[in-house]
């Protein structure tokens, strides 16, 4: 009976032969080879008020802590360019996207919502 190292045209032999006739003598390319396609990732962007430093003159309106929900946005992100608002958390989403720069920007009523906050608090119109 033959056994694995059987010379004479055992399984073994004969899958050896096949494995090593596949297999090239010419040198790699490059020793590490990228796997799959781009890298997915995410990126949330969240706008809050943050406590103050220090203590603020007894004349500066005291301002509701807490996130800026609904407030208007445009984002360059790396699969284009999105335009939302932020939702209650103060939050935008962005997932499953390329690696790369993004950019974020409030939209101008942002800074108007606050002066107008500021004006009213200090009797100004």
């Amino acid at each position: 009976m033959a056994g694995p190292d059987d010379t004479q045209g055992g399984g073994l032999c004969s899958s050896q032969d096949d494995a090593d006739s596949s297999f090239s003598s010419s040198p790699v390319d490059s020793p590490v080879a990228a796997c799959g396609g781009p890298t997915i990732h995410w990126i949330t962007v969240r706008l809050l008020r943050l406590p103050d430093l220090k203590q603020r003159d007894s004349w500066w309106p005291v301002a509701p802590s807490g996130p800026y929900a609904g407030v208007k946005f445009n984002a360059q992100i790396t699969d284009g360019p999105h335009a939302g608002v932020l939702d209650p958390q103060g939050t935008a989403t962005f997932n499953e996207i390329p690696a790369g720069t993004c950019s974020f920007k409030v939209d101008k009523s942002f800074y108007q919502d606050i002066e107008q906050f500021f004006d009213a608090q200090l009797g100004k119109k």
